[in-house]
């Protein structure tokens, strides 16, 4: 497994040790640990001698996977056909050990993220943080990840229909009411209002015009420091003295 390791480094696809039992990786953060690093490479080899290589998609591997499944009375190719989507006979492609395929593309222009069944039953997408196991892994029972056509060399674009699929949705533009909802709730919400809305107060302790603070419903003192009423010298803003009665 080390030199299978080593080949797909040379090439330029970053691998992570994967464990057979489960598919899951070694290392800590996953196919996030991923590298093209020989002695890297060797390194966790030697430690994990029957790990699978793990292959990262996407980024600069420059390819992602359609994972097509064929299990438990899910039929990923019906899908395809239900969708419209045609695969050409020359599509690179691998065979699983239990019997599904890993289609091979060329990365589209435009970002397409990791799912499993979004498309449809049978259906998963490989891409940028996600990883299929490398052709010429073997299982246990002897059964091997082998191509049938092709290699991740070889990845043509996906067809116009499936990149239709893939294609994340136009983003929605804001309703007419939402900018003028905006500027109301801003303005409820600072209390700095127009001249003539509140009536002026002073300072305490400077004699200056308060005026309302910009991050609180507290008036401050322009000399403040934030969240201060008033410039220091003061506690609050002054208030008018109460009249005295008479005896």
């Amino acid at each position: 497994m080390l030199e299978l390791a080593l080949r797909y480094a040379r090439q330029g696809i970053r691998v992570a040790p994967m464990r057979p039992e489960n598919k899951r990786p070694f290392t800590e953060h996953g196919i996030k640990d991923a590298t093209t690093d020989e002695d890297l490479i060797r390194f966790w080899w030697r430690k994990w001698p029957y790990a699978w290589p793990g292959l990262a998609m996407g980024g600069e591997a420059g390819v992602f996977t359609l994972d097509v499944d064929v299990k438990n009375g899910v039929d990923g190719w019906a899908t395809l056909t239900a969708l419209g989507v045609i695969i050409e006979q020359s599509t690179p492609r691998i065979r699983t050990p239990s019997g599904g395929t890993h289609l091979i593309f060329k990365q589209p222009p435009f970002p397409i993220s990791n799912s499993a069944g979004k498309l449809g039953p049978g259906l998963d997408i490989r891409t940028t943080g996600g990883y299929i196991i490398a052709a010429g892994s073997e299982t246990a029972e002897g059964v091997r990840y082998e191509f049938m056509v092709g290699s991740y060399l070889d990845a043509p674009e996906a067809p116009a229909k499936l990149l239709e699929l893939l294609k994340p949705p136009p983003r929605k533009e804001p309703p007419a009411w939402e900018p003028r909802a905006r500027a109301w709730l801003i303005g409820r919400l600072n209390p700095r209002l127009p001249s003539g809305h509140r009536k002026p107060r002073h300072c305490r302790s400077c004699s200056m015009t308060s005026e309302p603070h910009p991050w609180s419903f507290k008036w401050a003192c322009p000399r403040r420091t934030p969240f201060r009423s008033s410039c220091g010298r003061g506690s609050s803003p002054a208030r008018p003295a109460r009249r005295q009665r008479r005896p």
